[in-house]
């Protein structure tokens, strides 16, 4: 089952995190990376664990960007602090944080 939670303006659809403390792990891996080959594998993989869809996601130039794995990927690439907080509103609205 998965909800929407709205995360810095953003809002994403989470399915529930049985692994938020693993999943914690590799955003905090990719975000220390200086591999941008290995960023990116540990961001997908989040990603791909979490988030299903988003709605009013914007890039700089306030264009909407459309949902898909390769742009989440390019997203939270340049913002792993906001992926680290979509996974904990994930354990939260799934009451396991």
């Amino acid at each position: 089952m998965t909800k929407w939670v709205t995360v810095d303006g953003g809002k994403f659809k989470v399915k529930p995190v049985s692994e938020r403390e693993r999943l914690q792990k590799l955003c905090d891996k990719a975000a220390a990376s200086n591999d941008p080959v290995a960023m990116r594998a540990d961001i997908k993989q989040v990603v791909n664990a979490v988030i299903k869809d988003w709605d009013e996601i914007e890039d700089r130039n306030g264009t909407p960007i459309p949902f898909n794995l390769n742009n989440a990927v390019d997203v939270f690439i340049e913002d792993t602090h906001l992926l680290a907080k979509i996974i904990l509103s994930a354990g939260l609205a799934e009451g396991k944080a």
